[in-house]
């Protein structure tokens, strides 16, 4: 018995649709980074001498001329989010901006593991430093009070691949940080947890930098590369 041919059509795109359906449904879910931008905005985490003749418009004032962390952590996040979708597509790379008091360093922790579960991989909060000592420069890498090998290997990782750069200087990693609230939320055998300190924008050197697209770019592709990279040798590991 031949079928009409309006049926067939109608058979064919039923087929087509079935199996659709079917690929999505058994696709493997892609595993999950989260880059947080530190702080939250109107937090105080600022540089606290009126910056009156300041004029670079990246990084808005307070209405008493204060540069906010905040507003320095932000386009690095979103420059850090960029690169490592474009380098590695198999990773679903989510920007976490904390926008309210509510939302503290435990809190921002907690949001992205619950929703995302044994997913989330990676979970990197990028921050600036300050300090009342003007001198004080220099970046750093932080892991929490449960920090695993896998925490430690990133932050080790990051700092080397960054040491060479003309930009900030290297300062000595902290590890088993207890009082990294994010970080021992999130902290377990599935997810690795890292804290990057960029430089301290209480320096007038260090902030200069902060504001170049040089080393922003250069943040971007060592934070994205040895994230990448190392998730990478733990999924070869497993095989």
């Amino acid at each position: 018995m031949r079928l009409p041919k309006h049926l067939k059509k109608i058979l064919t795109a039923t087929m087509i649709i079935f199996s659709l359906l079917f690929t999505v449904s058994f696709a493997k879910a892609k595993d999950v980074v989260v880059i947080r931008v530190g702080e939250y905005e109107g937090k105080p985490g600022k540089r606290t001498e009126r910056l009156i003749d300041w004029n670079k418009p990246l990084y808005p004032l307070t209405p008493l001329g204060e540069l906010m962390e905040y507003n320095i952590n932000k386009p690095i996040a979103i420059r850090i989010v960029n690169e490592l979708r474009k380098i590695n597509p198999d990773l679903e790379v989510v920007l976490q901006d904390t926008t309210s008091s509510e939302e503290d360093l435990n809190a921002a922790g907690r949001l992205a593991l619950n929703k995302f579960g044994d997913r989330l991989r990676v979970y990197f909060s990028v921050h600036t430093n300050a300090c009342e000592a003007k001198d004080a420069n220099g970046y750093m890498f932080i892991t929490g009070g449960n920090a695993t090998w896998s925490d430690n290997k990133l932050a080790d990782n990051l700092s080397e691949a960054m040491a060479n750069n003309p930009y900030v200087r290297q300062r000595n990693n902290m590890y088993n940080a207890n009082y990294i609230g994010e970080l021992n939320v999130v902290d377990n055998f599935n997810t690795i947890a890292v804290l990057g300190e960029f430089g301290f924008f209480t320096n007038d050197k260090d902030l200069d930098n902060l504001t170049k697209d040089e080393y922003i770019d250069y943040i971007a592709r060592n934070v994205a590369n040895e994230i990448s990279s190392l998730l990478n040798k733990i999924d070869k590991n497993k095989k």
